[in-house]
């Protein structure tokens, strides 16, 4: 946490900056504060794009235990058929790490393959970061 400059650096996503202000609506467990956060701590994010493409905080909880994963969600900008999928036009989400079973349309597997025939720049996607490779991506709704 870089309070002076009202940001989180995400260690296990290098490179994503999520900017905490004045839109910041509800911080968990009730009375933490984002003194709370120190580095290594574990926390969930829910977050928009800004008018300038900066990612903002919306939602943040302070998890008790150590979360195993990250977990993007976000409108496509960009994609290359069965490689990089852009989120949020600062995520990029590196498929060939994801398995063909692991390629799903909310919770039913559709594969690599039908995954990037329906794909669209502005379909709504979430996907998983864990052991450090993506190793998920899905479609939601």
């Amino acid at each position: 946490m870089d309070a002076g400059a009202g940001a989180l650096t995400l260690e296990d996503l290098p490179g994503i900056r999520v900017m905490v202000d004045d839109t910041l609506i509800e911080i968990e467990p009730a009375g933490s504060d984002l003194n709370d956060i120190v580095i290594g701590s574990e926390v969930k994010i829910r977050t928009r794009k800004s008018s300038g493409g900066t990612i903002v905080a919306v939602e943040l909880e302070i998890l008790d235990q150590p979360a195993d994963r990250a977990i993007i969600q976000g409108s496509v900008t960009s994609f290359v058929s069965g490689g990089d999928v852009t989120i949020l036009g600062v995520v990029v989400v590196d498929t060939t790490t994801i398995n063909d079973d692991d390629f799903k349309d909310d919770d039913t597997v559709i594969g690599r393959t039908a995954f990037f025939n329906r794909l669209a720049a502005g379909d709504l996607v979430k996907a998983r970061f864990r052991g450090g490779a993506w190793d998920q991506i899905a479609f939601e709704d």
